[in-house]
């Protein structure tokens, strides 16, 4: 199991915003970008980058995507995630859930 963290960057006609939406544990890294794409199904892929690239590059958001603001009043929000830690142990899992860092879904 592997630690991950959801990332994103909100672009608006008159600002942006970088950050963590939050963390999350995936086997590999497709099943991060179904995790990241699962919860937050409204939020939109670059169409320059196929599915099969962007679990490749690992959810790197490139910064030189461009954004066409144009017809986006609220803004775009671009998704992607990073490797925060391969091979994450049992014991370090359940310290996260009881922080409160991670969540456990019903999947499992």
């Amino acid at each position: 199991m592997n630690l991950y963290k959801a990332e994103f960057v909100h672009y608006a006609p008159k600002d942006w915003e970088k950050g963590i939406s939050y963390y999350f544990i995936a086997t590999n890294d497709e099943e991060a970008y179904n995790t990241v794409y699962e919860y937050e199904p409204y939020c939109i892929e670059s169409e320059k980058i196929s599915k099969e690239d962007f679990i490749n590059s690992r959810g790197e958001i490139y910064a030189d995507i461009e954004v066409n603001l144009s017809d986006s009043y609220y803004g775009i929000k671009i998704k992607g995630w990073s490797l925060v830690k391969e091979s994450i142990s049992k014991d370090d899992i359940d310290k996260l859930i009881k922080l409160d860092i991670i969540e456990v879904s019903n999947k499992d």
